[in-house]
């Protein structure tokens, strides 16, 4: 009787703990929970990040690096270069990446794709019920990241496959975050930025910054403003923004720095939020917080 008692009492317990320490169901959409639906059409999205850009060709000294490493499409227009990346969008194992369609929020997998039903025709990285709040949050001055934060989806013929891509010129993103990082001080009334490092000045390994944007392999370790600088300080700064911890962080991870306000610099003490989407490929080592320049490629963790 003891025995019995006993199993029974351990079989209880076991029970109880497998219900306290069970994974807790996520609040987004996720493609099985779709793929549960047998009455619903189901639909594959692909999803990518492209960025095309011009400057003048005797900028760019190492192209090969980009075509190796990105894929990148060279087009020589007389004496300018125009540079056109597609990239996978891949989430960071430690922050989940919400897309939104019908303005219901979905997981991304960590191949990039998301399932949706057959009839839905935009996905955005923005929740809304409004569609002129989309437009109005895209349009930030003359910079228009409506394709950057909204795509169509362009179905594969004869296939459940699809494609979204969202758009924009490096120099947009650039331009934004740029006018973020000038706008804190006076928003916020305390200057992230004292007595540290700013535009034009060159950044050594562990210096404090408020974004590496600036720390790609092609990079010369100046912090360029894209939005006042000359045409060659301009691509200058793509240049130096290719391969970036913030170029991987924004355009793969989905980390959303050109709406968070100078990568949500609001502090001395710690900056740099794009670094916390990235690590580097060969080591795995976890990109720091403060400056540092990459010598090998740069993914998302």
């Amino acid at each position: 009787m003891k025995n019995k008692r006993f199993t029974s009492f351990l079989t209880l317990f076991i029970v109880l703990i497998g219900l306290i320490f069970a994974p807790k169901k996520s609040t987004y959409a996720t493609s099985s929970d779709l793929i549960t639906d047998e009455n619903t059409d189901l639909l594959e999205v692909q999803l990518y990040t492209e960025t095309k850009d011009i400057f003048p060709k005797d900028i760019f000294d190492d192209l090969e690096f980009l075509r190796k490493n990105y894929n990148a499409k060279i087009n020589y227009l007389g004496n300018n270069v125009e540079i056109e990346i597609k990239t996978k969008m891949k989430p960071s194992t430690e922050s989940a990446l919400i897309l939104y369609a019908d303005n219901k929020p979905i997981q991304v997998k960590s191949n990039g794709t998301i399932v949706v039903k057959n009839n839905i025709e935009n996905i955005s990285k923005i929740k809304t019920s409004n569609n002129d709040h989309i437009h109005a949050y895209n349009k930030i001055n003359e910079y228009d990241l409506n394709s950057f934060n909204e795509s169509k989806i362009k179905k594969i013929s004869n296939s459940n496959k699809a494609e979204a891509i969202f758009t924009a010129s490096s120099g947009n993103l650039l331009a934004v975050m740029d006018e973020k990082e000038e706008n804190y001080p006076k928003k916020d009334g305390v200057s992230a930025r004292r007595a540290h490092k700013g535009y034009g000045d060159k950044y050594y390994p562990g210096d404090w910054v408020h974004c590496n944007r600036f720390n790609g392999q092609l990079t010369d370790d100046v912090h360029y403003n894209w939005r006042t600088g000359s045409s060659a300080e301009k691509a200058k700064a793509v240049k130096n923004f290719y391969s970036s911890d913030c170029h991987v962080a924004l355009v793969q991870a989905g980390s959303g720095c050109t709406s968070k306000g100078s990568c949500q610099c609001r502090t001395t003490q710690r900056a740099a939020y794009c670094s916390g989407f990235t690590k580097d490929k060969n080591s795995g080592k976890k990109c720091s917080y403060t400056y540092h320049k990459h010598y090998g490629l740069v993914v998302p963790r």
